[in-house]
């Protein structure tokens, strides 16, 4: 189904026209880049005449990153004509209306599986892109990637299509079309377990993709790729799975009007973007007291970014963090700035981070050596002093092994080979769930993750990163219902018309952990072997939390004596649910 981003603060912008032409725009943009270079084709002046500030978005998701360009870009040209500041804030209603949302996605299937294993699938999808493409084609692409998730297919065949309709046009989302393909991936694996009588723990784990085997679009699998295995384990040993289910089964079979259902999904997800954008800047200014400015090209989605960035230097500089200041990000500071967002920005900033802090370090080492007992601030002093620059840019490129995937090459004959991600992100989740019978509604008992992060920059940032995805996924397939008129006109467009998870849905139980091992030397990469965490959370919320629901609304069909095969369609409103339960 479509999701609103419903992010906390609404869309604005400030327009400051200064001297000499010039434009100073204060936005919250998750691509700093794309709007200086529009508002410059849109203003007729050069790039370097507009100044792009963004302390931290108040939340974005996706929907602060390419749809609001037309807005801004007609504040700029007001501004330019008036010669006159322009401010405006969204409200809630035209920012829903303007800013796109997740499109929906529908599939169709077919599957062959002998001796427990799925020896061919084939896979239809058709998405709905709105009335222009946006970015609904690029998704779809996404959604054809990661639909295999964590398993090997020995024939598989997944084609799909985005069609035109008359609803406003949907747009980039967190997880950007990989949630869909998990999620339809998933219902199948579920419904062919249902089908065949097989134990659904152990028919996923029979189709894991194995270290060496190649994705279906030909990437080979390293053994730091596929630990959803581990994973699994963990969540198996801290959810006490087994014996919950068999606590499910019992209370099913002791109440009539109350049913319980419980999933457990391994998951797998694939972070990196193309070589051309895979790189990023960063610099680093130290004042006489020893304080110290950082500016990256990222941009603070309240996903604790200026946090990790700050730790880097304070690792690196050996300083304490409070002596470390990001006071914004500006393309007069971080040029060409690439989008925060694909999980990766951690990633790219970090490196560039990293480089930056190592070439300072390097400047400071001599005064470091002539004087060991003394403090950061006379090495400074020092420095300064010996006319050493403590100013310090830093830019850094991915190799382009990490994601050279030929796929996208017309000179390569698009072949289906390199890298397409840096690296891969796994997870398994367990969540319980209690539905009542008669009105169709569902409460969250219990919930249970385990994801493997590398050696985690931050593990308290990254666990509350995933307690929000799973909560907003959980929204996702269960309450945020978008309605339409007749003729493609948005009805919910707000707090009144539009559900969103609250804290009365948070499960009591809600334990989440970060997988414990050590990763192998040749498999390290990026940021001190760490891997970003930004977008799988919503896949653990969505997909567990539907398959639970799913197994509830199974165990009441059960208990009226219906047939196996139901439809319970997304999002699982009470209505959809009493529909699959009797209908």
């Amino acid at each position: 189904p479509r999701q609103e981003h419903f992010y906390e603060e609404t869309y604005s912008m400030v327009v400051v026209p200064e001297e000499d032409g010039q434009i100073k725009i204060f936005t919250p943009t998750q691509f700093n880049l794309g709007v200086q270079n529009g508002a410059a084709n849109v203003l007729g002046i050069p790039a370097n005449r507009i100044t792009i500030s963004c302390k931290r978005t108040g939340c974005s998701y996706g929907g602060k990153c390419f749809r609001p360009y037309g807005y801004v870009f007609a504040g700029a040209l007001a501004a330019q004509i008036a010669g006159q500041p322009v401010r405006n804030v969204l409200s809630r209603t035209q920012d829903i209306q303007m800013t796109g949302q997740r499109g929906e996605v529908e599939a169709t299937y077919k599957v062959g599986v002998s001796d427990g294993k799925m020896k061919a699938v084939q896979v239809n999808l058709l998405a709905s892109g709105g009335w222009s493409s946006d970015c609904s084609q690029n998704i779809l692409e996404f959604n054809l990637f990661h639909i295999s998730s964590v398993y090997k297919f020995e024939t598989y065949r997944a084609t799909g299509k985005v069609a035109k309709t008359n609803t406003p046009s949907n747009t980039a989302f967190r997880g950007y079309g990989c949630p869909e393909g998990i999620i339809i991936t998933e219902n199948m694996i579920d419904e062919v377990a249902e089908e065949l009588g097989i134990d659904q723990v152990e028919f996923r784990q029979n189709n894991y993709i194995k270290p060496g085997e190649k994705t279906h679009y030909g990437q080979v699998t390293r053994e730091d790729d596929v630990t959803m295995d581990a994973c699994m384990e963990e969540c198996i040993k801290r959810s006490d799975y087994y014996l919950e289910k068999q606590d499910v089964d019992k209370f099913n079979a002791e109440n009539e009007y109350t049913k319980r259902g419980i999933s457990l999904i391994p998951m797998r997800y694939g972070v990196g973007i193309p070589p051309m954008y895979a790189q990023s800047s960063a610099l680093i200014n130290v004042h006489l007291d020893g304080s110290v400015n950082l500016f990256v090209g990222g941009v603070e989605l309240g996903q604790g970014f200026y946090t990790k960035m700050i730790m880097i230097v304070s690792q690196e500089l050996e300083i304490p963090m409070d002596m470390i200041q990001v006071p914004e990000t500006g393309t007069d500071k971080v040029p060409n700035p690439q989008m925060t967002g694909a999980s990766s920005t951690a990633d790219l900033n970090g490196n560039a981070v990293r480089k930056a802090s190592l070439e300072l370090k390097k400047r400071l080492a001599p005064f470091k050596e002539a004087k060991p007992d003394g403090s950061w601030g006379e090495w400074v002093g020092m420095a300064w002093a010996s006319r050493v620059g403590l100013s310090v840019a830093g830019h850094w490129g991915q190799e382009t092994a990490f994601t050279g995937w030929t796929g996208y090459d017309k000179d390569k004959g698009y072949a289906k080979e390199g890298n397409r991600w840096a690296y891969f992100v796994t997870s398994a989740t367990a969540v319980v769930v209690e539905l009542d019978v008669l009105t169709g509604v569902h409460q969250m008992l219990k919930t249970f993750i385990v994801m493997d992060l590398g050696e985690a920059l931050n593990p308290a940032i990254d666990i509350v990163q995933i307690e929000g995805g799973f909560m907003q996924g959980y929204g996702w397939l269960t309450m945020e219902d978008t309605q339409f008129e007749a003729d493609g006109r948005l009805k919910s467009r707000g707090h009144d018309t539009y559900d969103i998870p609250s804290i009365a849905d948070i499960p009591p139980v809600f334990n989440i952990g970060l997988l414990r091992k050590k990763t192998p030397a040749e498999h390290t990469r990026v940021v001190y072997s760490s891997k970003n965490v930004g977008e799988m959370p919503v896949y653990c919320g969505s997909t567990t939390s539907y398959l639970a629901i799913k197994s509830a609304v199974r165990a009441a069909r059960k208990g009226l004596g219906k047939e196996k095969r139901f439809n319970l369609r997304m999002p699982t409103t009470p209505a959809n649910v009493i529909d699959a339960i009797y209908n």
